[in-house]
């Protein structure tokens, strides 16, 4: 299940281009999100560095990269949510884990395939 910072995140993708500041309030004024949490989502991927933000007058957001994946959304909006439990270490050590990590997990391979934003 895709949760709601994921789908507002996706749209706020899809309004910017590259090349061009945008404000918050012409991001969000199509969108059908409550602003705080707008805004909050626009902060975390400015702060992943998945777009820029610019303070002032003529500041706003602009997009960073010009391909972003599924996964790079994930990571930016989702990854304070994960709570990891203590015996994650354990799993880390084991050769289980080592031999998942050598061979590449396929979610993370297919999550990282699936673009979300290519510049235009």
């Amino acid at each position: 299940m895709i949760s709601k910072n994921i789908e507002y995140g996706y749209l706020i993708l899809k309004k910017l281009q590259v090349g061009k500041m945008l404000s918050s309030e012409e991001i969000l004024k199509d969108i059908v999100v409550p602003k705080r949490l707008g805004l909050k989502i626009l902060t975390k991927l400015s702060n992943s560095g998945l777009i820029k933000s610019k303070k002032g007058k003529f500041g706003g957001f602009i997009i960073q990269n010009k391909e972003i994946t599924f996964l790079d959304l994930f990571l930016a909006l989702e990854m304070n949510n994960i709570i990891l439990e203590p015996e994650i270490n354990e799993v880390l050590d084991s050769e289980y884990y080592k031999k998942i990590v050598e061979v590449g997990c396929t979610i993370l391979v297919k999550l990282n395939e699936l673009k979300v934003f290519e510049g235009r």
